[in-house]
């Protein structure tokens, strides 16, 4: 890990409040009681778990004080790559303990940093993130789902063959699709369904080669329907993205079996649907871009 002298030098700090500065040094003090592995070069590592809870919290009172502006001086930007490295090395240690506040965690990291920032720790990130989708504690799950869905939109087209690759290798489409079906049979949050939905529908429309395990699942498909009639715009919202990912529309015509004609009917019927939705309130249409 960097020294903190280094990170206490004038030349970094100008320009920096105390407050940052305080946080920053205590954020390097618990960083520093983990190690790095000499098999993994700059990979940190803890198994520790009271170290593990103490570097989640340092990492999260110093993403509070990171800002545009914050984030143009070396001292904050430089800390990004070492908060990453951390928090990947949790998630993947995967104690259950802390895996609520980890995922949290890094939900808030993914929404703070630019989009250039984040794309060169996107390899990083998914992996962990992507087996963490079927955690059995849901605020977990829907914390990593967040997180993904951050990602997918933030990623640059010269990554999309390596993260294919990743979502392909962690079987992420399976977990999902799996997530989605549980959705009726466990007392799952609105929520739940909603950020599952999301990340599914974002994988779909980038990389069409997933669709056909999707939309070949009669179960998933009829459960989707259901999901649809439950109460709530938001959830109808997400429903019909899935369905519009799916492009159902165009494999009617290539393949025109009864279980696609139905489907095709029933994406008609959720258009409609949310006509409806946006024609009593208008802002709904407006608010896709936040999905």
């Amino acid at each position: 890990m960097r020294s903190s002298a280094k990170h206490g030098a004038p030349e970094n700090a100008r320009g920096i409040s105390a407050h940052v500065l305080t946080l920053h040094q205590r954020l390097y003090h618990a960083l520093n009681l983990g190690c790095r592995s000499s098999e993994s070069r700059g990979k940190w590592q803890c198994s520790d778990i009271e170290i593990q809870r103490l570097v989640l919290r340092s990492v999260d009172a110093f993403l509070d004080c990171i800002s545009t502006e914050t984030l143009q001086y070396p001292l904050v930007k430089d800390s990004v790559v070492d908060m990453v490295r951390a928090l990947r090395s949790i998630l993947e240690f995967k104690s259950q303990s802390i895996l609520r506040l980890a995922s949290s965690v890094i939900a808030k990291l993914v929404n703070i940093l630019p989009s250039p920032m984040l794309q060169s720790h996107v390899l990083d990130l998914i992996c962990p993130l992507a087996d963490l989708l079927s955690s059995q504690q849901v605020p977990v799950a829907i914390s990593c789902a967040t997180s993904m869905n951050v990602i997918l939109t933030k990623i640059s087209s010269r990554q999309e063959r390596e993260v294919s690759q990743i979502l392909d290798e962690t079987k992420v489409v399976g977990y999902l699709v799996r997530n989605v079906k549980q959705f009726c049979v466990d007392d799952k949050p609105i929520e739940y369904i909603q950020e599952m939905a999301s990340v599914l529908s974002k994988i779909l429309w980038r990389w069409p080669s997933f669709r056909f395990c999707v939309w070949s699942d009669p179960k998933f498909l009829s459960i989707l329907d259901a999901v649809r009639l439950v109460p709530g715009n938001s959830v109808k919202v997400a429903v019909l993205q899935l369905y519009s990912s799916l492009g159902i529309h165009t494999l009617h015509y290539a393949f025109p079996t009864i279980q696609a004609i139905l489907v095709h009917i029933a994406i008609h019927t959720a258009l409609y649907e949310f006509s409806l939705i946006c024609a009593c309130q208008p802002y709904v249409a407006m608010g896709q871009r936040s999905f």
